[in-house]
Order: C-alpha cells, then sequence, then structure tokens
C-alpha cells in the first residue's frame, strides 16, 4: 500500500496569489513594462509627456501622452520640439517619458543606423544632450512628478561605455531621485557581419530607469545623508 502525504493548502493564500500579479522587473516586451510602470508610479494614468515621441511605437496599445514632441516629427499630431527646449510651464507636467537617441559614432545624417535610430557624432555631444535634456525635463515636472529614461549601454572604439550609470548620476545630481529600475530584453539582435573579433558581450537589453523630481527640502536632506 502507497502512503501520500497530505498537503494543507492555505485558501487565503490561494486565493491571493490568483488575483495578485506580481510585477517583475526584466521582460522582452516593452508594451508591458511601461504599463507596469503606469501601474505602479502613475496610478494606472497614461504618461502625460514624451519629448522623444518618434512614431509612437512604445504606445501600440497604450494610452497616448497628452503632449507628444520630436524634433524630426513622423505624424501629423506629433509637434516639432527641441527636448532641451519644451513649449511647456514650469512645473506643469505630471510624468514624463524620456527615450533619446543611445548611438554615438553615427548621426541622422550619416548613417542607416543613425536614421532608424538618431545617434550623436561623439560622447561629449551625447553627455551635452542628456545633460541639458535632464534639466529642461526637471524644469517642466511637478515636485514629486516622475520621469521615465529609457537608455542602452553600447561598445564604442571597442570600449565599454555604461550610459545609464552616467544618466543616473546626472539625473541625481540635477534633482531627481532613482526609484525603480526595469530591463528590456531583445529576442532578436541585429548582426554585425564585419564583427570577427568580439571583445565584448553583445549587449540585448536596455533599461527603463524611472525617477521622481525631490522637493528642494527633500533634496537638501538627502545631501545632507538623512535620506540613505
Amino acid at each position: 500500500m502507497i502512503y501520500m502525504a497530505s498537503t494543507k493548502i492555505d485558501p487565503v493564500k490561494t486565493v491571493m496569489e490568483s488575483t495578485f500579479q506580481i510585477i517583475k522587473s526584466v521582460s522582452a516586451d516593452q508594451t508591458e513594462i511601461i504599463s507596469d510602470i503606469m501601474k505602479l508610479h502613475l496610478s494606472g494614468r497614461s504618461f502625460d509627456l514624451d519629448p522623444t515621441y518618434s512614431s509612437g511605437a512604445f504606445y501600440k496599445n497604450l494610452s497616448r501622452p497628452a503632449h507628444v514632441y520630436d524634433l524630426n516629427p513622423q505624424k501629423p499630431e506629433i509637434q516639432k520640439a527641441d527636448v532641451r527646449n519644451l513649449p511647456l510651464r514650469s512645473s506643469s507636467i505630471s510624468s514624463a517619458m524620456f527615450d533619446p537617441p543611445f548611438l554615438v559614432g553615427c548621426t541622422f545624417e550619416t548613417s542607416r543606423m543613425g536614421k532608424r535610430f538618431g545617434g550623436f557624432k561623439n560622447w561629449p555631444d551625447f553627455f551635452d544632450f542628456i545633460s541639458r535634456s535632464l534639466t529642461e525635463l526637471y524644469r517642466v515636472l511637478k515636485s514629486g512628478g516622475v520621469l521615465v529614461v529609457k537608455c542602452q549601454d553600447i561598445v564604442n572604439g571597442r570600449k565599454q561605455h555604461l550610459s545609464h550609470v552616467f544618466i543616473v548620476n546626472k539625473a541625481t545630481e540635477i534633482g531627481f531621485l532613482p526609484i525603480d529600475i526595469f530591463i528590456s530584453v531583445r529576442e532578436q539582435v541585429i548582426i554585425q557581419s564585419a564583427l570577427k573579433n568580439q571583445q565584448h558581450a553583445r549587449k540585448t537589453h536596455s533599461y527603463f530607469i524611472v525617477f521622481r523630481k525631490e522637493s528642494s527640502g527633500k533634496r537638501m536632506k538627502r545631501i545632507q545623508g538623512r535620506l540613505f
């Protein structure tokens, strides 16, 4: 005769697991990540602003932000504007999505990849763009407002560049507090046929870093070491 060990089922735990869906930090679906950010940090609301809207692929199955801008608008409903100089009042926006170009060494005018993704001629141009953009986004966001920055590390000139580290440090310096991070993984990767001697891991992931604009009082306390 075979005796089976009895398993006690907790009905409360079972109901909670079936009704409460855990939000994970890693996904291969960008729409899922953005939706999860909206649930966690925007109380389920859509973003107020996207100053690098492009074609709006981010929002294929989501509500479009109220204010959409791009330096090179691809649709009539997108207004032409530079994220470094937005036509918005100070402290007028509750949330913003910022997806800057991540390539360095190719630009919109000089290469096929640059035309597709945008890019910068050199690293000083990248650093200047990010710094000025974050400063402007800090200006238009309300105190307590949420900023999400999508970014990706790259290998350029056979050197590994951790762009997300610069962005976090610069945003914190300006007055943002990093409050969450999500990782988007790509299942399909663009192959470089000329690559013969690989020295760094191919980057198949990008980050969605969530920041909150601090009030001047909270920022001063954090600088003094009272919040960390």
